[in-house]
């Protein structure tokens, strides 16, 4: 006769699991909303007391029947509106970790019942046992459930501000389509879609019943939200990613909001699409379609990038030598293109009277001309290599070959890099000394690099520190 022995775990694991969980409020919220939502909840209310949380809703409510998986690690119970409930351990680790206390108190179209467990009680009972349902006559018919943790074993937030930005971005197509969902008292809106030029808007029909509604485009003001935008059902569950962009990564100047459809396999916590297959053939099937606006986003970022680089490496220019205006920083700290309005008045050339004029001479001596200097990225690498001084019209123009590929990436580099803004900037200097010389207004030695020293030790700021971009 076989004999079997019971390995049912002792309830120190129940208070080894609680202390081993890491409590995170956005995570316990998230799963809440989550739960509310896959019961057909249009109404979702969040209170955080002095030492309490509160989470009530309008869903279906939670079945007696189904008290037991409420509170039994990896078990699920599924019901006929579940849409990402799948694992039965989402809400149940937090729970636990949150609190010493549960009060569940749920209504359904047939019944009401009410439950309250007390952690550290069970723990010490040595059993895996909780109370019985205490069944609830006095219920309106409104169905609903409401979870209450408290004894919180972490401090309450000071602010909200966080909680109501995930709620916000991760439950965006929730809010969009009419959900209520409320922080202390607070409303917390729909994020309002920024304005986009160039918009895709199509449906990709993929394997297996499934498809992804895909609505991108450029913004045409940079800012959050951004990048690629993964939602399934209520929640977004790829907020702010580079998915399905391959080699170009994260667009912070391009959003695409993907809404899918059908049956997929998604991880614990809803954050990814664990099947293989249909994550390789959705990321595929979204760089097909962004394809168009990735190149040219790619494009536009670049120009941008440039332009600012281009920006910097003037401002390093003595202010006597250089030809683009500076960009200065205002009082409130932002940078802004600098005109000195005063000394355009001091410029201004008033009329003369001729008999005031000594000895018949002019009433003033003409200017000396300057050499102004500017430096882009105009110039190409099949012509002249490194870059060229233009030296023909004024300003002077030190053009730097934006696709050499030693100018190319020091360009890239020089956004976060000071090391390469130096060197960008070094070269720019020996092609102007090279080409011209000298510049008139300035005494030069004739030896090449004691003259390209002189020049770069006149810049009008200081070079980048290296150890802040290192």
């Amino acid at each position: 006769m076989r004999s079997e022995t019971d390995i049912t775990p002792d309830t120190n694991l129940l208070r080894s699991y609680r202390l081993g969980v890491k409590v995170d409020y956005l995570t316990l919220i998230g799963e809440a909303v989550d739960n509310s939502l896959d019961a057909n909840a249009r109404n979702i209310r969040i209170n955080f007391g002095k030492d309490d949380i509160t989470i009530q809703d309008d869903g279906n409510g939670i079945a007696r029947r189904g008290v037991t998986a409420l509170f039994t690690l990896g078990l699920h119970q599924a019901h006929e509106t579940t849409k990402l409930g799948r694992y039965g351990i989402g809400i149940k680790s937090q729970v636990l970790a949150a609190g010493d206390i549960l009060n569940v108190w749920s209504v359904t179209s047939q019944e009401a019942f009410s439950i309250r467990l007390n952690w550290p009680r069970i723990e010490r009972s040595g059993e895996w046992q909780i109370p019985s349902v205490t069944p609830e006559s006095h219920y309106t018919g409104e169905t609903g459930t409401t979870l209450r943790i408290s004894r919180l074993r972490k401090a309450i937030p000071t602010s909200f501000a966080k909680i109501e930005d995930y709620i916000q971005a991760a439950f965006h197509p929730a809010l969009n389509s009419g959900c209520s969902i409320r922080l202390n008292g607070r409303d917390i809106a729909a994020l309002p879609e920024p304005a986009m030029r160039d918009v895709i808007d199509q449906t990709l029909e993929l394997s297996g019943g499934r498809s992804a509604h895909v609505r991108a485009g450029i913004l045409l003001k940079p800012g959050k939200p951004n990048q690629v935008h993964v939602g399934y059902e209520h929640r977004i569950i790829m907020p702010g990613c580079g998915y399905g962009c391959a080699e170009f990564g994260n667009m912070p100047n391009m959003l695409a909001r993907v809404q899918l459809f059908g049956d997929w396999q998604l991880a614990e916590f809803k954050n990814a699409i664990t099947d293989e297959q249909q994550d390789e053939e959705l990321r595929q099937a979204l760089y097909d379609c962004l394809l168009p606006l990735l190149r040219q986003a790619d494009r536009e970022q670049l120009d941008a990038a440039t332009e600012q680089v281009e920006q910097k490496l003037n401002d390093l220019l003595p202010e006597e030598m250089r030809g683009a205006r500076p960009h200065r920083k205002d009082k409130s700290g932002k940078t802004a293109d600098v005109i000195d309005l005063s000394r355009r008045r001091q410029k201004k050339r008033g009329r003369v009277d001729p008999e005031q004029s000594e000895d018949g001479g002019p009433a003033r001596a003409p200017r000396k001309p300057r050499n102004l200097i500017t430096i882009n990225f105009r110039g190409n690498d099949a012509e002249h290599g490194l870059g060229i001084a233009d030296l023909y019209n004024r300003p002077h123009s030190i053009m730097l070959a934006k696709d050499n590929p030693w100018i190319a990436d020091f360009k890239l580099a020089a956004r976060t890099n000071p090391i390469a803004m130096r060197a960008l900037y070094v070269i720019a200097i020996c092609l102007y000394v090279r080409s011209q010389g000298i510049n008139m207004q300035l005494e030069m030695t004739g030896f090449f690099g004691k003259d390209v020293a002189r020049v770069i030790a006149l810049q009008s700021i200081p070079l980048p520190d290296v150890d802040a971009g290192a």
